[in-house]
């Protein structure tokens, strides 16, 4: 796998780059990003790219420099201009400088880049393409997100073996530091796709977990994952931050870019959530449901913000939820929770609102047809077991009380959805 960086001050030149083509199926990936020469020989020292995408004319450290200098440390890097229609004197300044191309910004396409890196692989020589490397490259997003969810549900057997094939997909991550999980998700994901506000789910998944990665890795260590259809998932390392306050408002300032680009140029609203501060591997089980309970539960007024995880959560309602998410499937009641904590009902439901800002009872409702999206993707499941598995006996009570909350009824939702996300393909 070649690896290759791009840099430019613009970032929609960076986002539009990496999405142009499937970088992987021609055995490349896009290793990191800087917006200008000084940014790019930092980086190059950590990610050794094979090919670097440049624009020329960058403060700090212009792309003429960025070439001479490369060239004299790094000889074996290849260089590809992204010029401006009117930059040609600029151009054949940098081909003589010993850039191999070069492609206009406004006009790129996917036929000239693979073109190029047909030149860049006769320059490198063709790199070896066994079965199994090939079968890792064209499925290194699946097999990802695959891996995150073996560990975040605990199905891994071996510890060494898993982190082994993480290393093989290039996750290459400190898991025996400080860390914390951020979790992403699109608000009305399942409303935009039906309507066809999201026309793309793949282009648009792609797109957002890039520009999040963007954003984050300016200021932390970061590896991203594609989590599940609307949702994007990443492990920041913490190490370094003498306060825990100061990581979170970091992170905060960070997710206020996030949502402001996203909506910008993505027409999308995102909601974010960061799990406690974990230092070992088993610890992303724990993190992970964290953040999608507190992503998949929110309410319409908490979406767009950055949320914390059961910061401010009673002992005894976390106690609460987690009952609730073991147990979804039998009489859940507010006699029984209070029973379980060992306080009356009445003051159990006062402290339930007052914590979760809902009643037990709308919460519970609300965490059912939660649990029933994620069991309707499955087409082996009938409806009506969904309904059981969930906890609701009555098929017609589920249905309505499923329309109520998602806006559609279930039988409508697996049959729109399942089609819409057919296309996600190894994207998930």
């Amino acid at each position: 796998m070649k690896n290759v960086m791009i840099v430019d001050d613009e970032i929609m030149v960076r986002l539009g780059m990496q999405s142009i083509i499937d970088w992987e199926e021609q055995g490349y990936q896009v290793v990191a990003e800087a917006e200008n020469g000084q940014d790019a020989l930092e980086k190059i020292e950590i990610y050794h790219p094979d090919l670097i995408f440049t624009d020329l004319v960058m403060d700090k450290m212009d792309g003429f420099r960025l070439i001479e200098e490369c060239k004299e440390k790094y000889n074996n890097i290849q260089f590809v201009i992204l010029s401006n229609h009117n930059d040609f004197n600029n151009v054949r300044k940098a081909l003589q400088l010993g850039a191999l191309d070069y492609v206009f910004k406004l006009t790129i396409n996917k036929e000239e880049i693979l073109k190029i890196l047909g030149e860049v692989n006769q320059k490198l020589g063709k790199s070896s393409n066994n079965e199994m490397e090939s079968v890792v490259r064209k499925n290194r997003q699946a097999i990802k997100s695959t891996l995150i969810k073996m560990l975040a549900e605990k199905t891994y057997i071996d510890r060494d073996e898993i982190l082994r094939e993480l290393n093989i997909v290039n996750v290459r991550f400190p898991f025996n530091k400080p860390y914390i999980v951020m979790m992403v998700g699109i608000d009305d994901f399942t409303r935009d796709v039906l309507t066809g506000k999201i026309t793309s789910i793949q282009l648009t998944k792609f797109s957002m977990e890039n520009m999040i990665t963007e954003i984050l890795e300016e200021q932390f260590n970061i590896v991203g994952f594609n989590y599940d259809a609307e949702d994007v998932l990443y492990l920041i390392e913490t190490e370094g931050f003498d306060d825990q306050g100061k990581i979170y408002s970091e992170l905060n300032q960070k997710f206020q870019i996030i949502f402001e680009y996203l909506k910008r140029y993505f027409d999308i609203n995102v909601t974010g959530v960061i799990s406690k501060i974990y230092n070992n591997i088993e610890g992303i089980h724990y993190a992970v449901n964290e953040c999608k309970n507190a992503l998949y539960q929110r309410l319409p007024g908490e979406c767009g913000k950055l949320h914390f995880c059961d910061d401010n959560l009673r002992s005894e309602i976390r106690i609460i939820k987690e009952y609730i998410n073991e147990h979804l499937n039998e009489n859940l009641s507010i006699e029984i929770a209070a029973r379980e904590i060992n306080m009356s009902q009445s003051y159990f439901s006062h402290v339930f609102k007052d914590n979760m800002k809902m009643g037990f009872t709308d919460y519970v409702n609300r965490t059912r047809i939660m649990r029933a999206c994620e069991l309707l993707q499955n087409q082996n499941i009938k409806i009506n077991e969904v309904a059981l598995l969930v906890g609701i006996e009555n098929y017609n009570y589920f249905s309505i009380l499923f329309k109520k909350i998602i806006g559609i009824a279930p039988n409508v939702y697996r049959k729109n959805f399942i089609e819409k996300t057919e296309e996600i393909g190894e994207s998930i």
